[in-house]
């Protein structure tokens, strides 16, 4: 390599590791930390309460009751009916009120996730869920959701109230 070249290379290397060095102004805000904060009655790293797998005995899949502060979710049933490429999985739910005052109910507090960790969220509300549920009373609904086929195992609801401290996850028995 004749001098000439070899100080063309050098300077052009000073310029690559000069770019990539990222080369921050010096208005440039330094890069800052973000911590997770307390949203309801929650806190900074607090999830969803985790409710076991239940036993079944071998038996037909019975109705799934998770008692929450003022109210109490009760996944009735599961179903599964596949498509060409996607599953449909319809799950039964009730929200029962056993609080004193009305509780709010809507189709976004649930969630379908995948062993995976996908996400889904329902295809519409029922007629009537997305309202508030009176004190001593149940609102019932069919929520639908939309999975890929491979994506279709370990599947969990994930409830989050607008009451943070009562955020579950249920998981949902197999086809």
């Amino acid at each position: 390599m004749t001098p000439s070249r070899s100080l063309a290379a050098a300077v052009t290397a000073a310029a690559v590791l000069a770019a990539c060095s990222g080369g921050r102004s010096a208005s440039a805000p330094p890069p800052s930390q973000v911590s997770a904060k307390a949203v309801g009655g929650g806190g900074p790293g607090i999830g969803p309460l985790l409710v076991p797998t239940p036993p079944n005995g071998g038996g037909p899949p019975t109705a799934q009751h998770v008692q929450l502060h003022d109210r109490q979710l009760v996944i009735e049933g599961v179903t599964h009916s596949s498509g060409p490429a996607a599953v449909t999985v319809r799950v039964d739910v009730a929200v029962d009120n056993n609080g004193g005052a009305p509780v709010h109910n809507a189709a976004s507090y649930f969630t379908l996730i995948s062993g995976e960790g996908d996400t889904f969220a329902p295809q519409g509300a029922p007629a009537g869920f997305d309202a508030p549920v009176a004190a001593g009373s149940t609102e019932r609904g069919m929520l639908q959701f939309q999975v890929p086929a491979a994506a279709a195992s370990g599947l969990r609801l994930l409830y989050r109230p607008d009451v943070a401290s009562d955020a579950v996850m249920v998981p949902l028995p197999a086809s």
